[in-house]
């Protein structure tokens, strides 16, 4: 499955996977889709991820967004991108998982 996020949401989701990821912290993280249908998947250090940003989009972090992001994913809830306001696309794609 494929996750297409706007490119401002995608800086910070990745931001916070790859800082859990990079401590060998497995996570959730959940939406739903454009259909409506909750989605989730369980994200593990052995994992292959892949962000990919739009050429020059302003991909610039807002720290508070980022820290209430990493609490949430701390959190047995996992990352909730429903929380967040922003364009979500799922799309199927026959490549590994890319959540962000």
């Amino acid at each position: 499955m494929r996750i297409e996020l706007d490119d401002d949401l995608l800086a910070h989701v990745a931001l916070v996977v790859f800082a859990k990821l990079r401590r060998n912290e497995p996570m959730l993280v959940s939406w739903t889709d454009p259909a409506g249908s909750p989605a989730q998947a369980w994200l593990h250090p052995h994992a292959t991820i892949v962000a990919r940003h739009t050429p020059g989009a302003d991909t610039s972090i807002d720290r508070r967004r980022a820290e209430r992001m990493m609490i949430a994913a701390n959190s047995n809830l996992g990352l909730r991108l429903a929380d967040d306001p922003a364009h979500l696309v799922a799309a199927p794609d026959a490549a590994k998982p890319v959540p962000a």
